[in-house]
């Protein structure tokens, strides 16, 4: 019989103790909203985002289309291999490092980079930054928490936005 370990990690913000569940491997499904403010559209999209060993994250599309992105450290490989580098696209390239650090419980870069306010009545904590590479393009980012992420906004500068929501999770039992 295996036997797995949920680790439980605690943020602290101010006097505010945060108690996050990050099981080492895990899917969880999410529904994803992209504002473009330039264009006045929203583009939405839906799938499944994986966790294994902490090491790695997936994110499958499934609609409006399949699209698969693997997260490994500081590495994106999109679609079919191609590897995306961080000057291809910055702004994804820091928000898909920030969004894999967080879903495994690593605040760290957070907490360094940006000025936290935890706002215990709606469980989130909303995130200015405080570096000025980051001012130049991230207005804020607002992460709901309740035993794990459940949802995570991504503002620019540009009023664009990104909206997820993750629900479903399920434990990797195997590990």
């Amino acid at each position: 019989m295996r036997f797995f370990y949920i680790l439980i990690f605690s943020l602290n913000l101010f006097a505010n103790d945060i108690q996050l569940e990050t099981p080492a491997s895990f899917t969880a499904n999410y529904i994803q909203k992209r504002y473009i403010k330039s264009s006045d559209i929203e583009l939405n999209s839906k799938g499944l985002i994986i966790v294994k060993d902490k090491e790695e994250l997936i994110w499958k599309q499934i609609a409006p289309f399949g699209y698969t992105i693997v997260l490994t450290g500081d590495k994106i490989v999109a679609g079919r291999g191609r590897e995306l580098k961080e000057l291809d696209n910055p702004i994804i390239f820091e928000m898909s490092q920030i969004i894999f650090k967080v879903m495994k419980g690593d605040f760290s870069e957070l907490k360094r980079n940006f000025k936290a306010k935890y706002q215990k009545k709606n469980k989130e904590v909303v995130f200015h930054p405080i570096d000025k590479s980051y001012k130049k393009f991230i207005s804020r980012i607002i992460i709901n928490i309740n035993k794990n992420v459940q949802r995570f906004r991504f503002f620019e500068k540009s009023g664009n936005y990104i909206d997820i929501k993750f629900s479903n999770y399920k434990l990797d039992k195997s590990k």
